[in-house]
């Protein structure tokens, strides 16, 4: 990004949350219930061009997923690590 923009590329740093896509399928975790929680491409899209608009380097897109981003900001290290290990951990063994 910072290095582009002297040269008027402009690069964004994507973070989407849950999308409804095939992805679920094809990963096997169809049958979990995310739908309700989960944004349309066409929504991802639009918060990626509006941020690419403002000249922004990143964007986290979704509402969960902007929360759990703040979320980390207030728990220690260890304690995030340990619940991303928790939820892999859940994950592995339903997929």
């Amino acid at each position: 990004w910072a290095e582009g923009r002297d040269h008027g590329v402009r690069v964004l740093a994507l973070c989407p949350g849950s999308t409804e896509s095939n992805f679920q399928a094809v990963a096997g975790t169809a049958h979990r219930k995310l739908r309700g929680r989960m944004q349309t491409a066409e929504a991802v899209v639009d918060e990626a061009l509006e941020a690419l608009a403002q000249g922004r380097s990143h964007v986290v897109t979704g509402w969960n997923n902007k929360l759990m981003v703040q979320l980390e900001r207030l728990a220690s290290r260890k304690m995030v690590v340990s619940a991303a290990e928790r939820l892999f951990k859940q994950f592995a063994l339903r997929a």
